[in-house]
């Protein structure tokens, strides 16, 4: 089983052949910038299923709120971690 793509402002990807910085989101909005002052803004699902995406790196995992899972099975809450 793969790991879900990561995407969040600050994280590094591949689109397009060329490396941008996701500069922003607003929903599934994402704000992107290249290192020669390029901008785009897609919607999430196009950009990770684009050929050739990649996340370059990765930034430390987020924590869950604690608590977040207390209210549900066990089951429901293994699998959401």
């Amino acid at each position: 089983m793969q790991s879900p793509v990561v995407v969040r402002p600050g994280c590094r990807v591949r689109y397009e052949g060329t490396i941008h910085t996701v500069a922003g989101m607003s929903g599934t909005l994402v704000r992107l910038s290249d290192e020669l002052g390029g901008t785009a803004a897609m919607h999430l699902p196009t950009l990770v299923s684009a050929p050739g995406f990649e996340v370059i790196g990765s930034l430390a995992p987020r924590r869950l709120p604690a608590g977040l899972l207390d209210g549900l099975p066990k089951p429901a809450a293994d699998k959401a971690l």
